[in-house]
């Protein structure tokens, strides 16, 4: 912090963007072909706006629209959510 601001960016999908409501995903003990399954038939139509490719535009976008330039980015895996 003594020589750089620090940006969270809160990705779509989790946090306060509209977080992805999966109650049998979210509940389930672990990941299963069909609990994931059963949250894509949920989102439907949105399921695809949920990927990485979309969330990194998100964040160049960003970056873009407040002029930053060069960054220094750490990132965490889905899997933390």
């Amino acid at each position: 912090r003594a020589t750089r601001d620090v940006l969270i960016m809160d990705s779509r999908g989790t946090g306060r963007s509209g977080a992805v409501d999966c109650p049998e995903l979210q509940r389930a003990p672990g990941l299963t072909e069909e609990n994931v399954a059963a949250c894509g038939r949920l989102l439907g139509a949105r399921a695809p706006l949920f990927g990485t490719a979309l969330a990194v535009d998100d964040l160049a976008a960003l970056i873009d629209a407040l002029a930053l330039g060069r960054v220094d980015l750490y990132a965490d895996s889905y899997g933390t959510f």
